[in-house]
């Protein structure tokens, strides 16, 4: 559909707005086959959304975008971006922007994400990333198509996988008698410098860009992700291992009475090959088994062959699918360069 662009006016998301939010989101995920599958096998309503969408805006981080477009007084598009653990870095989420179809190719949505930028760096956000999930690589490109017309680069396509805990055995996985391991619901020091020291060396290509093997760094990442899963009511523990006395790895988990999620695996490089990091994640398979939780959840870099071959020997499978992206050129949206 032809239109005018400068009639297109943006503006702030409020509760005022959840039947039109509603309304655009809906409508918007319907040109995309697999999530409007998703959204009728969850047997998620028109309700169930305008309810997480009030309680979203109600809830949002200060700095947290939501931001609706408007043409002709139609909610046409819509765009959501929340704060990044990395310091002054706002990232837009997923299948944002969302226009309605008949309104797509009309440069609603590089209009949306260009005035979110603006927005973004007026409160002094430097950096923006965006990522994709679905369970379907076709919608994920069409995305990616978009995200590098205006400026972004691939940074990482990730996996989510999951192991059915039902079909779990751990027979042919011996226990290590030289590891131990000290749990704890409190980020330690140690816990830190283990973990940031293993990934100065990674094949998770995130751990490098996002400059994880700095403590610093890495400490306000791993607190950023436990406020995260602590919010939404995991518990998060935090476990430290010693091979012969030594701090080796360290793994973050979370759990409900049903389902587990490994948030965070590291060894140190000297301490690989040495099965470390199957333990680790055996141990909390079984754990959870027993108590009687029937799935286990994680995420991973797709190129990052020695632990996508770990999981699927122990009896993940491939769920979801994923791309991280990175505005690296402000110009193709108009804007100036990052400051």
């Amino acid at each position: 559909m032809k239109i005018d662009i400068e009639d297109i006016i943006i503006s702030e998301a409020k509760e005022g707005h959840v039947e039109d939010w509603t309304y655009v989101f809906l409508k918007g995920l319907s040109s995309y086959r697999w999530m409007s599958r998703f959204i009728k096998d969850q047997n998620i309503s028109e309700v169930d959304i305008e309810i997480s969408y009030i309680d979203d805006v109600k809830h949002k981080n200060p700095n947290d975008l939501f931001l609706i477009a408007h043409y002709n007084k139609i909610p046409v598009g819509i765009i959501r971006l929340e704060e990044y653990w990395l310091p002054k870095t706002m990232k837009i989420l997923s299948h944002f922007p969302l226009v309605i179809l008949r309104y797509q190719r009309s440069g609603i949505g590089s209009l949306l994400v260009k005035e979110a930028i603006i927005r973004a760096q007026k409160i002094g956000f430097t950096n923006i990333w965006s990522e994709c999930w679905s369970k379907d690589k076709r919608e994920i490109s069409v995305y990616q198509s978009f995200f590098e017309k205006i400026g972004f680069k691939n940074e990482s396509n990730r996996l989510e996988m999951n192991c059915n805990l039902d079909r779990f055995k751990s027979k042919n996985f011996p226990d290590k008698q030289e590891l131990t391991k000290i749990i704890s619901s409190n980020l330690s020091d140690e816990f830190v410098e283990t973990m940031s020291k293993s990934y100065t060396v990674s094949n998770d290509k995130l751990h490098i860009i996002e400059n994880l093997g700095d403590p610093i760094v890495c400490r306000g990442f791993l607190m950023k992700t436990h406020s995260i899963f602590e919010r939404i009511g995991l518990d998060v523990k935090f476990i430290l291992s010693k091979y012969k006395e030594q701090n080796c790895a360290a793994m973050m988990i979370a759990s409900s009475k049903y389902k587990g999620m490994v948030l965070e695996i590291g060894v140190r490089p000297e301490f690989r090959k040495l099965k470390i990091g199957q333990t680790l994640i055996v141990d909390f398979l079984n754990e959870l088994k027993d108590k009687k939780c029937k799935e286990v959840i994680l995420g991973v870099d797709e190129e990052n062959m020695p632990a996508v071959n770990l999981y699927l020997k122990l009896g993940f499978q491939q769920t979801w699918f994923g791309s991280m992206f990175l505005l690296h050129d402000y110009e193709k949206l108009g804007l100036k360069n990052k400051t």
